[in-house]
């Protein structure tokens, strides 16, 4: 079979990485407009504020992390009724969870407004109202793509937000940090109705109380999982917030930028592997018959990441420097930001806890990992009085958290038992 062949036969999921490809390519670019046109401290009060959907990304008790798996899983088995069920409970968690979040981001809006705060608070809390309720309706529909494997579909639909996107971010050249709100918000509705308008697989019921407690058993333990991480990853903004004030936050947007762009890659380069996962381990059975995907995982997280990064830190002084001289003081946090998007090859392999239903040591140690974090910092608050050190002590933690995830993922694919196949 020749590479012609080859990419013709995994042309969804060619188009679908073309197109996170595209997306990352896009968010940098709308970072570098809007940190030239809008002062460091009013970003950095949007990013403050923002992190609020970090910390109440629980909410759905991970209903949605179990539908990106079982639907996988139950398509493999061909048990359609089960698939169905599924997507609607799905569905109608996802409405409720909306409605919360949308009642969260007004009472946020309603206390800036009636406790004087500036207009950029009041602009950052309509897009965090607007984001905490179009994220979770997003979260479903895309999950039926992902979990259903139509790639191809969601990579057209992901590179069409993606022009709209970069139109749309030049908006801040025209009316600042209001520019930068606005088009983040024409960046998530518009994502929500494109993909609604392609659904796979639609609702047809309310769901049941049987499907709801399968996603949550699948789904809770890849919540926790991934909640803790999320906070984690947001951890030494959260840090800098609270110790240095919002102008230090919007030094650090370069160091954001670079962490979340590798976020999109990796995340994106996870719901290609999960779903493949899912499958043969839905055929199989054996944790041992996904050694070779293991294998290939760290492979293609390190074939992406480590080239990226390295180019990343290279370039970025000469960039920043040229296009963003007055975020020339985030420059060196940047670059030790990138080393931690490094040790990020850990999430190939961490779809398998998932996919096992083993997650119990990896939340234990995303605790630790961010327990030892808030500790340091804590006990030597005096020492973390820059925004280079709070993002030295973020690598080490997820250095240890690479080495764990790659030396227990491994165990498990070796470990010679077969499992009951539920």
């Amino acid at each position: 079979m020749n590479i012609k062949q080859y990419i013709s036969g995994y042309k969804g999921e060619v188009n679908y990485t073309f197109s996170n490809m595209v997306n990352a390519a896009v968010t940098m670019i709308s970072g570098i407009v809007a940190a030239a046109f809008i002062d460091p401290s009013d970003l950095g009060v949007i990013q403050t504020v923002l992190l609020v959907q970090t910390y109440v990304n629980f909410l759905h008790l991970g209903v949605f992390n179990g539908l990106n798996r079982n639907l996988a899983y139950y398509k493999a088995k061909n048990d359609l009724v089960k698939m169905q069920d599924e997507i609607d409970t799905s569905h109608t968690i996802s409405w409720i969870v909306a409605i919360i979040g949308f009642v969260v981001g007004l009472c946020l809006l309603v206390y800036y407004l009636f406790n004087g705060y500036d207009n950029v608070y009041i602009w950052s809390s309509v897009l965090l109202l607007i984001t905490l309720f179009f994220n979770p309706l997003t979260i479903h529909v895309e999950s039926t793509f992902r979990s259903g494997q139509q790639f191809g579909s969601l990579g057209n639909i992901k590179n069409l937000q993606s022009l709209v996107y970069f139109i749309s971010s030049f908006l801040p050249i025209i009316c600042g940090y209001i520019g930068r709100v606005l088009s983040n918000i024409v960046n998530i509705v518009f994502g929500y109705y494109a993909r609604l308008f392609k659904i796979p697989y639609k609702h047809k019921a309310w769901g049941s109380w049987g499907a709801l407690k399968d996603l949550l058993s699948a789904g809770f333990p890849l919540l926790v999982a991934g909640y803790v991480g999320g906070v984690l990853s947001v951890a030494d903004r959260t840090l800098i917030a609270a110790n240095l004030g919002m102008e230090p936050v919007g030094y650090y947007t370069i160091a954001g930028y670079c962490m979340s762009i590798f976020l999109v890659v990796t995340s994106s380069l996870n719901s290609l592997l999960y779903p493949k996962a899912a499958t043969i381990y839905g055929q199989t059975g054996s944790r041992k018959a996904l050694f070779s995907f293991w294998k290939k995982s760290i492979a293609v997280f390190c074939a992406v990441i480590i080239p990226c990064a390295l180019i990343a830190y290279i370039v970025l002084p000469y960039l920043v420097e040229l296009f963003l001289p007055k975020y020339a003081g985030g420059i060196r946090a940047a670059q030790i930001t990138l080393l931690t998007c490094v040790t990020y090859i850990y999430l190939g392999p961490s779809v398998l806890f998932g996919t096992f239903k083993k997650n119990t040591l990896y939340i234990i140690a995303l605790a630790l990992d961010l327990a030892f974090f808030w500790g340091v910092a804590s006990l030597f608050r005096s020492q973390f009085d820059s925004i280079e050190k709070i993002a030295l002590l973020r690598f080490l933690t997820s250095l240890v958290m690479m080495v764990f995830v790659v030396v227990y993922s491994y165990r498990l694919v070796k470990n010679e038992k077969k499992d009951i196949v539920y």
